[in-house]
């Protein structure tokens, strides 16, 4: 884990130089220099792009793993400036097999921005199904396999907030 992995390199005396910031450690090694901001950033730029874009009700998903836990706090930080915080929490499965369930846990109670937080397959069957749910619906998106993963979702992705890599920014619209 990181943390272990720490321990050994502050042993040595070996600088993490370019890395983000995804766990304590990243935080308070005294051997971690990041250049980025990782998930914490991410979950906060995009919730806050949610807000810019006139979402006031907000959800988020994230993939259902002790580490994901904090995205949600990640994300209220972002909209603390807004004066409103995430009413819906959906951790989702890895690998579930249908989405149908977490779309409507998501998009429940006037819910109109949702930001997901999910692994490349279960990130194109989730915003497939929101968007066959509601189309017009706000979204923000942080996944790996980014690449492949807008290009299989094609245009229901449009006006889509997804965040890059530790390099560029941290949130743009598709176009």
């Amino acid at each position: 884990s990181g943390a272990d992995a720490y321990e050994i390199l502050e042993a040595a005396s070996i600088p993490v130089i370019g890395g983000v910031i995804n766990s304590q450690s990243d935080f308070t090694s005294p051997m971690s220099f990041p250049t980025g901001s990782g998930l914490v950033g991410s979950a906060a730029n995009l919730s806050a792009g949610l807000a810019d874009a006139g979402a006031t009700h907000l959800a988020t998903v994230y993939v259902d793993l002790p580490q994901a836990a904090a995205i949600p706090m990640f994300g209220n930080a972002g909209l603390a400036r807004f004066g409103i915080e995430y009413q819906t929490m959906v951790p989702v499965p890895l690998g579930a097999p249908d989405m149908a369930t977490y779309v409507a846990a998501a998009t429940t109670g006037g819910i109109d921005g949702v930001s997901i937080f999910l692994s490349g397959q279960d990130a194109l069957n989730f915003v497939t199904a929101l968007k066959q749910a509601n189309p017009e619906i706000h979204t923000a998106i942080m996944m790996s396999q980014m690449d492949d993963t807008l290009a299989a979702l094609g245009d229901s992705i449009q006006g889509n907030r997804r965040a890059y890599g530790t390099y560029g920014p941290a949130t743009s619209r598709c176009a």
